[in-house]
């Protein structure tokens, strides 16, 4: 039986896009790449220190969430960790 290398619920699809996610707390924006997503979520690198447990905004100009093709989409989110890159 094969090791399990990811604790994700779901397969991580390959999807790089160019995002901006504010942070309600401080209502400030940043830029950032998303690399990749899944049903459950998504993975992002960003400059700006964001911390478990923290709500974000992020919005996509090539949303792979959307069936409309560049279609604007903003999605409420809940950061679940984070890594220093």
């Amino acid at each position: 039986m094969g090791k399990k290398t990811e604790n994700r619920l779901s397969k991580r699809v390959i999807h790089e896009a160019a995002i901006t996610h504010e942070s309600p707390d401080s209502g400030l924006f940043s830029s950032a790449k998303m690399c990749n997503f899944s049903k459950d979520g998504l993975y992002f690198e960003s400059n700006m220190f964001l911390k478990p447990g923290e709500e974000a905004f992020i919005g996509f100009e090539d949303s792979p969430y959307s069936p409309a093709v560049n279609d604007y989409q903003c999605l409420h989110a809940k950061i679940k960790w984070r890594k220093e890159l």
